[in-house]
Parts: C-alpha cells; structure tokens; sequence
C-alpha cells in the first residue's frame, strides 16, 4: 500500500538534496522483506527516519 502510494506521487514531490542515508533509507523502504505487521512497523519508522533527515537537510 505504501509502496503503491509513493509510486504514484513519484516526480511530484519537491527536490531536496539526496545524502547517502537519505539514499539507503529510500532503498530500505522499496526493498522491505518483512510482511504483515512488522513490514508495516517497519514501512513506518523508515518513512519516519526520512522525513528526519529530509528535515535536517533545510
């Protein structure tokens, strides 16, 4: 579901400049091998940690 979300706001979303933890987190969030309940916990903290770099960032 998150997965499908961000897909389809792909290239909408403001630029901001990319870092290597900036990168890696993306890539966690897109490559998740968990299911269920943990992938969710998992997709939330992700998406919590990137707003946190992306916050330090500006």
């Amino acid at each position: 579901m998150m997965e499908s979300m961000l897909r389809r706001h792909e290239g909408m979303i403001a630029s901001y400049a990319n870092s290597p933890a900036i990168l890696k987190c993306v890539y966690d969030l897109f490559h998740c091998t968990k299911w269920g309940a943990m992938k969710r916990l998992y997709a939330e903290s992700k998406a919590m940690k990137l707003i946190a770099l992306i916050s330090q960032k500006t």
